[in-house]
């Protein structure tokens, strides 16, 4: 029987040939589940790699399409979504991988990974399966904030358009706004502050937040008034 490595090699060699690759994986069924020491298999390059042809012939010949590997319960939908391979992501929704799994290490989720990167498309299609807009990771940091940090415009604006909350706040007590002001782009700002959402924050009403958040909000306020214009 091959290897999990020949195998790799030759989903890799055969990228894109659909029928050349099920016709190899009907012929070696044996393959499709055979694991490295983490617990991959197969399907977990392939995602990795985007390698759509290759997944959706180990689907169709059986292959788990949500396995969690052992080192850090990653699973193929979460590498397909860092790396962006949009058309690989809905593949495996479509075939049941869960789209809020959180991994050991940090609780991300794959929605945290494609707003963070920056993959608007992938970050839309998980959305429209179900991916839950506002789970924060372990640090209680939700994808928008995580697609501010990466200074992702169009993902902040699929990520409230969407109705991702604009006034979350995560466990060292750092606001949507926050983030946005700490990027010094007066895009991202405006699009927190021009969101329906949004609602301007005051000492009184979140005093466990420190008197930095309480001068950007002033500031935030003084920008609103005067009728803040800022470019994408």
């Amino acid at each position: 029987m091959a290897s999990l490595e020949e195998c790799e090699d030759f989903l890799w060699e055969n990228n894109g040939d659909y029928e050349k690759i099920s016709e190899y994986l009907k012929n070696h069924p044996n393959i499709i589940r055979l694991e490295n020491d983490s617990g991959g298999t197969l399907i977990f390059g392939a995602a990795i790699s985007g390698e759509w042809a290759s997944c959706a012939a180990l689907i169709k010949h059986g292959a788990k399409v949500d396995p969690v590997d052992k080192e850090d319960s990653y699973t193929p939908l979460m590498h397909a979504s860092f790396g962006g391979h949009a058309e690989v992501v809905e593949l495996l929704l479509k075939n049941g991988a869960n789209p809020n799994h959180a991994n050991s290490n940090e609780d991300e989720t794959p929605l945290t990974g494609a707003a963070h990167y920056g993959h608007t498309p992938v970050v839309e299609t998980l959305i429209k399966y179900g991916a839950q807009i506002d789970k924060p990771c372990g640090f209680g940091i939700t994808p928008l904030m995580y697609a501010i940090m990466g200074g992702n415009h169009k993902t902040i604006r699929a990520l409230l358009e969407a109705g991702a909350d604009p006034n979350k706040v995560s466990k060292h007590k750092d606001s949507v706004l926050e983030y946005a002001v700490r990027t010094g782009s007066p895009g991202i700002i405006k699009a927190i502050i021009s969101s329906p959402r949004f609602v301007p924050l005051s000492a009184e009403k979140h005093g466990s937040l420190t008197k930095e958040t309480s001068e950007i909000c002033e500031t935030v306020k003084q920008l609103i008034n005067s009728g803040f214009q800022a470019g994408k």
